[in-house]
């Protein structure tokens, strides 16, 4: 068993460091505020007070801005209420309604609390003087004791946090290690790959710029021939472009009007919320206004029935009085020492009742400070135990003991009640016939009094005063007084209140009795002060399922046992607290009514989320992980549950299916059928990646819906906001990366400048010409990729937007002296303005020179040579360059003495010594042959020389001579 525990801290090591590994971006964990706060929920549920409030202490100070705050000063402030420290509990609360007035965990305070805050909030500020009072030792002593022992308590618990804390890090330290060497070997083997891939692609660049070199040669010609449907293709690419320009910035039009609606919708939804919580609030307030108006209605309408029946008794006394006030007299002795015998006996069963319950209330004060001191011991045990089978045994222990002491308190409430009953049917029974024997004197009336102060509602009918009859008789004059007995109404009305909170959105049944303690047969109307979302109900407890609305007709003396079914409202927030008035009104004597107060407890699941990126600011294409954590606060389990976590449309989910959610049209991540416990966290990471297109300082902010479909409830929650980072990048694309140019042409290149960053910018455009090249930079405004007049010579540009592009055109004058063949390049540098993150992009055009080089080369023979004799010469001229030549002219001239006798090819221009041949072009690489015969005139005398002289001119498509 030994070995088996300490394999499972390794085993767990070995799991954590597999999770961390893993590129799987949903699981679970627990965020540090919300386990702490749960903690101390939990003891408080288990009545560990210390503990609790050692919990939601360390919750204040280490994360004094967390989102738990207000339930954290709640149940902190009841913790020290129940520990018995009401300074501590005052504060708290004062506190909490003072940073949350508008919370509605405020209705569920107890009175008591809610005055101590109240006095707090007077006090404050003041410092009152206080006596000085000499301190109990035994006291003292017993407080340094608990004071002692609770922090030897805390010391202990810190103690192992702060092991388990050591060796939480040092397992951590651990596994970065392990997890930045993997990182390193993947650094290393990426750097690796990409530098063989870059010597790879730089081989592959050699390769094509030779290939597309001798292919630009080869096609030279053919790219002359069809230069113009070349125009004309560009001419048609531009306005393609042109066209997909539009429908880009169409589209960025509809992405930024669904943006736009989108915050629209937001602003609705918070709009409607906060609507719904105002007249809510409205609602709430007019019932207090409504109840509080039929209360004083009531008290109006009692004061005045009191009145009037004082009134009409008045009367009725002063006419009885008058004639019979000899009789009067007689009666009022004997009534004043039944009264007095009355009071007497009333007065001892008061005080035995004073007694009776002061023992009471000492044994339970008593009883109540031994639990207490075995609660403290047994929780004492439970810290100081480390296994789980102690703690669950000790668990076990003290819900078996609060059974028992919660039957106990039951059967001691069910013997006071019997014993009240009892008392009171005596006392009942000796007031009404008081009221029976002695009817319409002072004791009768006092009787009367003590009926009502005791629940027991009484109307006596207005009786007819009695007339004498006379009669005359033999031996004189007699009368009779003839009365008859009046039927009054009269009954107990009594309601066993529940204990235990009731659940909302499900049926509660509340027991009643009411008893006629009138003289006759009487029925009794039922009525019902709860809202109608209530569904009030009454019911006789023999049939539960018929609904009433009055009771049977019940004897003198008869009980009618009655349920009164309701359900609480869904929307009613966990430990509200409701008091309505239920009523109970004789149908012989509508005046004898008695009404009771209907105090109930909710009790229902509350469901808070707490929602937090790992990271505040982003750049685009980054990825960003929200904890949400999940509580349930309330009392009971929330079951089907629905968590929806509504993300910006900036964001892109990221491996979600895993974790068991769904996307939902693409603007919401849900997962259905969760079940949350009383005190119960359940905690997800959602991981985003910030899309590409998202602009600079938007704020993102992720809604959790938590929908209870049992009960029909919502409740949102909001993520701090997420601002997404400026990002400045420029892209430079040209239409021709390589060009051909006969020297001296002057050149158009079209280009385009993309703002590939997710702002605006100003841009700056510098040119970097070659040697005696000459570069204007134009803006494009048609995008033709032709200079228009009136588009203007640009060196900034801007502001362009998010993605937007700008079309520039370059005009280049290249230098006359180019030589055929030679290479150079132009640069050409976007640059962000000033004072941001510089973004700069270069662009370098190639340009190769094309023109054409003629040579001209004369073969024929030298030497000597007689008069008549042939000289043949062939005049060969050679096209070496790379481009056409046009307007080829070469020019022969000889002396007198030589005369021309034929040519292979006429000449266009022909005179004495000189002769000039034409050629419309010729081609790159291309050869003309020219052969000629001369002879030497007769008569030239020996040793003459005689020289022939060539020619050669022509030029190139640019028009430029050579």
């Amino acid at each position: 068993m030994l070995s088996f525990f300490r394999s499972v801290p390794a085993f767990l090591a070995c799991l954590l460091l597999v999770t961390l590994i893993s590129t799987t971006p949903l699981f679970a964990q627990d965020t540090e505020d919300s386990r702490m706060f749960l903690a101390g929920f939990n003891a408080f549920q288990q009545k560990s007070y210390p503990e609790a409030i050692t919990r939601f202490e360390e919750v204040l100070q280490k994360y004094p801005e967390s989102p738990l705050r207000d339930m954290t000063l709640f149940w902190l402030a009841r913790s020290y209420h129940k520990e018995g420290n009401r300074p501590s509990a005052a504060r708290y609360m004062a506190q909490f309604t003072r940073e949350y007035p508008d919370n509605p965990l405020r209705n569920t305070v107890d009175d008591n609390l809610l005055a101590l805050a109240e006095q707090y909030r007077k006090d404050e500020g003041s410092t009152p003087r206080l006596a000085v009072v000499k301190p109990d030792p035994a006291q003292a002593a017993k407080e340094k004791a608990e004071q002692e022992r609770i922090a030897q308590a805390k010391a202990e618990a810190e103690r192992l946090a702060k092991a388990q804390a050591d060796q939480e890090a040092a397992e951590k330290a651990r596994i970065l290690k392990a997890k930045a060497e993997a990182e390193r070997i993947a650094r290393e083997k990426a750097e690796a790959e990409r530098l063989a891939a870059l010597k790879a692609e730089e081989e592959r660049q050699r390769a094509a710029a030779e290939a597309e070199r001798l292919a630009a040669q080869k096609a030279e010609a053919e790219r002359l021939a069809a230069l113009k449907a070349e125009q004309e293709k560009q001419r048609a690419a531009a306005e393609a472009a042109r066209i997909a320009q539009e429908q880009a910035d169409k589209a960025e039009a509809e992405r930024l009007a669904a943006r736009k609606t989108q915050e629209e919708r937001l602003a609705q939804e918070k709009a409607a919320r906060e609507a719904a919580e105002k007249a809510r609030l409205l609602k709430v307030k007019a019932e207090e206004e409504r109840l509080a108006r039929e209360k004083a209605e009531t008290e109006r309408l009692a004061r005045e029935k009191a009145e009037a029946e004082q009134l009409a008794a008045r009367k009725a006394e002063e006419e009885r009085l008058a004639a019979l006030k000899a009789e009067q007299e007689k009666q009022r002795a004997a009534a004043e020492a039944a009264r007095i015998a009355q009071e007497q006996a009333a007065r001892a069963e008061a005080e035995r009742l004073a007694r009776e319950k002061a023992e009471a209330a000492r044994l339970a004060a008593l009883q109540a400070e031994e639990e207490k001191l075995s609660a403290q011991k047994a929780q004492e045990q439970r810290r100081a135990s480390e296994k789980a089978a102690a703690a669950a045994a000790a668990q076990t222990e003290r819900e078996l003991s609060a059974a028992r002491k919660a039957e106990a308190s039951q059967a001691a409430a069910e013997t006071a009640r019997q014993e009240r009953a009892r008392l009171k049917e005596k006392a009942v029974a000796e007031y009404k016939g008081i009221l029976e024997r002695f009817p319409g004197t002072a004791a009768a009336r006092t009787a009367e009094t003590r009926l009502k102060a005791m629940g027991v509602a009484v109307v006596l009918p207005t009786a007819g005063s009695a007339q004498p009859v006379a009669a005359l008789d033999g031996s004189g004059v007699s009368q009779t007084l003839s009365l008859e007995v009046a039927q009054y109404a009269a009954f107990e009305f009594e309601l066993q209140t529940p204990a235990a909170p009731v659940a909302v959105a499900r049926r509660a049944s509340i027991p009643f009795e009411l008893q006629n303690r009138g003289n006759g047969q009487d029925r009794f109307y039922l009525g019902s002060g709860f809202p109608a979302e209530f569904n009030a109900r009454f019911a006789a407890a023999a049939s539960p399922e018929q609904v009433i609305n009055q009771t049977p007709e019940l004897a003198p003396g008869e009980r009618f046992k009655g349920l009164l079914y309701l359900q609480v409202p869904p929307a009613t927030i966990d430990g509200l607290r409701i008091a309505h008035p239920i009523k109970a009104a004789s149908q012989f004597m509508a005046e004898a009514s008695q009404s009771r107060v209907v105090s109930l407890n909710a009790a229902a699941p509350l469901l808070r989320a707490v929602i937090k990126p790992s990271k505040t600011a982003l750049l685009p294409g980054e990825k960003v992980e929200y904890t949400v954590t999940l509580l349930n606060i309330g009392s009971l389990t929330a079951e089907e549950v629905t968590l929806r976590l509504n993300f910006p449309a900036q964001y892109q989910p990221v491996a979600y299916e895993p974790a068991g959610f769904r996307q939902e049209m693409q603007a919401a991540l849900v997962q259905d059928g969760l079940t949350l416990k009383s005190g119960e966290s359940r905690t997800f990471t959602v991981a985003f990646q910030l899309k590409e297109e998202a602009l600079a300082k938007e704020e993102l902010i992720v809604r959790a819906d938590l929908v209870n479909n049992a009960l029909e409830t919502k409740g949102s929650f909001l993520s701090s906001a997420a601002v997404v980072l400026p990002v400045s990048q420029l892209a430079l694309r040209m239409a021709h990366e390589q060009l051909t140019a006969v020297p001296g042409q002057t050149v158009y290149l079209p280009v385009r400048l993309t703002n590939r960053g997710n702002r605006y910018e100003q841009i700056s455009l510098t040119a970097h010409p070659a040697a005696q090249q000459k570069v204007t930079i134009y803006h494009d405004q048609n995008r033709d990729g032709l200079h228009q007049p009136g588009e203007p010579e640009v060196a900034s540009i801007g502001p362009l937007g998010p993605k937007e592009e700008a079309a520039l055109l370059l005009e280049i004058s290249t230098p006359r002296a180019a030589l055929d063949g030679a290479v150079e390049k132009l640069a050409i540098t976007a640059t962000t303005e000033p004072g941001k993150q510089n973004a700069v992009a270069t662009a370098e055009p190639r340009f190769t020179y094309s023109r054409p080089v003629l040579q001209l080369a004369m073969k024929g023979r030298e030497g000597r040579m007689v008069p008549g004799e042939l000289l043949t010469v062939d005049f060969d001229i050679l096209n070496q360059g790379s481009n056409l030549a046009k307007q080829v002219e070469m020019e022969v001239t000889w002396p007198d003495q030589v005369e021309l006798v034929t040519a292979s090819q006429t000449a266009g221009q022909s005179t004495s010594g000189n002769s000039l041949w034409r050629f419309n072009e010729l081609g790159a690489g291309e050869k003309r042959v020219i052969k000629a015969s001369f002879r030497i005139k007769s008569g030239t005398g020996v040793g003459t020389g005689v020289q022939l002289k060539s020619r050669l001119t022509y030029q190139d498509q640019a028009g430029n001579r050579y």
